[in-house]
């Protein structure tokens, strides 16, 4: 019967138990010492493996489909939508020295500008559009002639102040027109100098003095032809001369003094400053930027305004230059905003230097419909279209074709197992990274594979 070791009692171990405990210590240990050298292996890596991991990736050759398309060679650029006329104001009124200041707002950004409108009113005084094509270069004061002042008739007769003054001519009536043009929007028409008034009362006082005296010279003449008639010496004829000679010298002044008082009542009066006024060569325009509210000090520009069709404004480079001529079809797009239009290149400007852009040439595109301002600023895509296949045809992307040593135009056909196949092709006409090709000495067809790079 083998004899049982009773190990129950700690205090009482034996030599044997102690072993025991060693050897399990030690396989433990062991354990330990086997898993982290497993954990290093995976973990550390030698040097030479190191370089063999960082070396180049395995060749990857890269293939592009056949296609059969209608080819277009396109010309890309980039475009902003702008309108036909954007007119800058900045109206700077200031009466008894103070700051040009914001007073009223009678408009919105985006919204449409008609005639008679105003726009906005500072330091009291209002900014009002009319339609024509000459812009307000001047202040329209009575008397003045020239186009600009027929523009404003014929703008206030279009809203129904007429007048009958001469065309061209700031006379009277036109002076009537402007009073109750500015009245009828809650405004008193401004005079042409500030002592209007006093000068034109003064001139009517030389006048009714001129008057007094021609009246005084034609009594002393009456009395001196009835002296004469009684007693026709020479005494009394000399008298009847020098009366007739004082008459003449009052009517003489009196005509200058009745000039003179209608050259001033058609200087003086209502007149239109060029603070005040804006025209627009159609109608109805639009608010491209106003103040951000009452109160602001005015900086320019203080008021944008826009007018007429919207057309399209690009830069060519002087490379591109060779490429792009007027009448050219264009695709228009804009990717953010949803648009999409065809159109035309209108003009091509003259090289200049542009501060951002640098060297060329100034392109717009106008479009075969009609844009909604609300794209006005936009950024666009114009693809000009140089030349187009009548038909569908072959084309490969460009970085498909290889010219051998011989000269021969060969594309590689990647075959189903693998193998590279060289096609000899003739190449053709080329537009956005395609060119049309025709198979010379081998098989091509839609759905083919080609290599383009590796």
């Amino acid at each position: 019967m083998e004899d049982v070791i009773d190990v129950s009692d700690r205090g009482l171990s034996s030599p044997l138990v102690r072993r025991r405990r060693w050897v399990v210590v030690v396989a433990i240990a062991a354990a330990i010492l086997s898993t982290s050298g497993l954990f290093a292996s995976l973990v550390i890596k030698s040097p030479q493996q190191m370089a063999a991991e960082a070396g180049e990736p395995s060749a990857t050759v890269l293939t592009a489909a056949v296609e059969r398309r209608v080819l277009v060679d396109t010309v890309v650029l980039r475009g902003t939508v702008t309108p036909q006329l954007s007119l800058d104001l900045t109206p700077s009124t200031a009466r008894d020295g103070g700051k040009p200041v914001v007073t009223s707002l009678r408009a919105k950004i985006g919204e449409p500008v008609l005639a008679g409108q105003v726009i906005v009113e500072v330091s009291g005084r209002p900014l009002i559009v009319l339609e024509g094509a000459i812009p307000a270069y001047r202040d329209l004061r009575p008397g003045t002639e020239g186009p600009d002042v027929e523009q404003l008739q014929r703008g206030l007769r279009t809203l129904g102040y007429a007048n009958s003054d001469k065309r061209g001519t700031f006379g009277e009536a036109t002076k009537r027109a402007v009073v109750k043009f500015y009245s009828d929007r809650g405004y008193v028409a401004l005079t042409a100098g500030e002592d209007d008034e006093q000068r034109l009362s003064a001139g009517a006082r030389s006048v009714t003095q001129a008057e007094w005296v021609l009246e005084d010279a034609n009594r002393a003449l009456e009395q001196a032809r009835l002296a004469a008639a009684h007693d026709p010496g020479p005494a009394q004829t000399g008298e009847v001369v020098t009366a007739e000679i004082a008459v003449g010298r009052a009517k003489s002044e009196l005509a200058a003094r009745r000039d003179e008082l209608t050259t001033l009542r058609q200087r003086t009066g209502a007149m239109v400053p060029l603070s005040e006024l804006a025209f627009l060569p159609t109608m109805p325009g639009r608010v491209e930027k106003l103040p951000v509210g009452v109160g602001e000090v005015v900086t320019s520009p203080l008021v944008r305004l826009s007018s007429g069709a919207l057309s399209i404004t690009s830069f060519l480079s002087p490379g591109q230059r060779e490429l792009v001529d007027p009448g050219m079809s264009v695709k228009v797009s804009a990717e953010l905003a949803g648009l999409e239009s065809d159109g035309t290149i209108k003009t091509i400007g003259e090289l200049i230097q542009d501060d951002t852009k640098g060297r060329g040439y100034p392109l717009t595109v106008e479009t075969s419909t009609g844009l909604d301002k609300k794209f006005i600023g936009t950024d666009v895509r114009l693809e000009v279209e140089r030349a187009r296949t009548d038909d569908e045809v072959l084309v490969v992307p460009l970085a498909a074709i290889t010219t051998t040593s011989t000269g021969q135009t060969i594309v590689m056909r990647r075959m189903p197992d693998g193998q590279d196949e060289h096609v000899i092709v003739t190449a053709g006409a080329s537009g956005a990274g395609f060119v049309a090709v025709t198979a010379v000495s081998g098989s091509l067809s839609p759905g083919d594979n080609v290599v383009i790079g590796g």
